[in-house]
């Protein structure tokens, strides 16, 4: 079909959409495919679509989205990536999408925005981030709002710190519409939920230094080779950034991607996938937020690995209970230390018995 300009595929129950689908269609100036159950769109997806100005691949849950998935479609002007369940925005997947005008990421499940809207998108005029886990966004994004014509923001979990109180005072002609209609509520702290921020006072607006609550346990014994996991009921508001320190001076913090053996969740907790004697010893965990910081030092005992011949001639490892490698981790410890060694552990020891669940 030459010269196809317009494509509408929404709602047609497309389950896979192959590499070169959109090679001879050169012309195509829009293309809605939402609200199917497509799983995967490579960097080859759209190859070939060079014209393409609106794209609508909203409503497609869990598709997996490749860093180069927009390269190709470099002309792009409006694109609708809502109700897909992403958690981030990498900046790397708009690279090339410098004409960009309309971004709709309502309904998603981002947390945190990891870039400067108006640095990546120089001709953004309306941005859509409705609907997702925000609680909160830096004092650098009143800028980038100040040049937008329109910004939604409403049904996230905004907290009313002194870190958003900027957004009371930003320039309101972008966020007219759900000021006027009392939409941009406070979801915390307590003594605000449901207020309206441009109704709250800006004496309100206040940040608590982080503090470390309470910790599951300050010494941990456990064998080489086991996986553990550290854990601290953390508080603060913001929420606090969290490193955790190796008496070496090795620091994990939190990233997406769980490629190695240390990982640090959103909550803070501290997995080590494959226990070694370089992790024997004191751990420090070390938080920060606006208004402060705090520390706790935790100590790791690590025993060498033994194993055992079972009944049925196989191996089975000495004193460690149940270890769940998922990729969160399962905290494993060990008991029954005896001597000299056990004597040595004057603090509380953490034992876990069973699946050990995810804070």
């Amino acid at each position: 079909m030459p010269g196809l300009v317009s494509l509408q595929m929404a709602h047609c129950e497309i389950n896979t959409i192959a590499d070169d689908t959109f090679l001879s269609r050169g012309s195509l100036n829009y293309l809605d495919l939402s609200y199917n159950n497509i799983p995967r769109i490579t960097d080859k997806t759209f190859l070939g679509l060079t014209n393409l100005v609106s794209l609508q691949i909203s409503g497609n849950p869990h598709c997996e989205l490749s860093e180069k998935t927009f390269d190709s479609i470099s002309n792009l002007q409006e694109l609708y990536i809502a109700e897909m369940d992403l958690e981030r925005l990498p900046s790397v997947m708009f690279t090339n999408l410098n004409h960009l005008r309309l971004l709709d990421v309502h309904g998603n499940k981002i947390w945190k925005i990891e870039f400067d809207f108006g640095a990546v998108f120089p001709n953004l005029q309306h941005l859509d981030l409705s609907r997702n886990l925000l609680k909160g966004l830096p004092k650098r994004y009143n800028d980038t709002f100040s040049h937008l014509t329109t910004v939604k923001m409403s049904e996230n979990p905004l907290q009313c710190n002194c870190e958003l109180r900027w957004l009371k005072h930003s320039t309101k002609k972008a966020l007219d519409p759900e000021y006027a209609s009392d939409a941009l509520v406070c979801y915390g702290p307590e003594r605000l939920k449901y207020a309206p921020i441009l109704r709250v006072p800006d004496l309100e607006f206040k940040c608590v230094a982080p503090q470390i609550v309470n910790c599951t346990t300050e010494t941990y014994v456990v064998m080489e080779t086991s996986s553990l996991r550290m854990w601290c009921e953390l508080g603060g508001d913001p929420y606090p950034d969290v490193t955790w320190t190796r008496y070496d001076g090795k620091n994990v913090e939190f990233t997406y991607e769980n490629t190695s053996n240390y990982y640090v969740s959103r909550t803070g907790s501290l997995d080590i996938f494959n226990v070694s004697k370089a992790d024997d010893g004191t751990w420090t965990l070390g938080v920060s937020n606006t208004d402060g910081q705090n520390s706790h030092q935790l100590i790791v005992f690590v025993t060498p690995y033994t194993s055992t011949p079972t009944a049925q001639g196989q191996m089975k490892t000495a004193e460690t209970l149940t270890t769940n490698r998922s990729t969160t981790g399962i905290m494993t410890t060990l008991s029954g230390k005896k001597g000299k060694e056990n004597n040595a552990v004057n603090n509380k020891i953490g034992t876990v018995t069973g699946d050990y669940e995810t804070p």
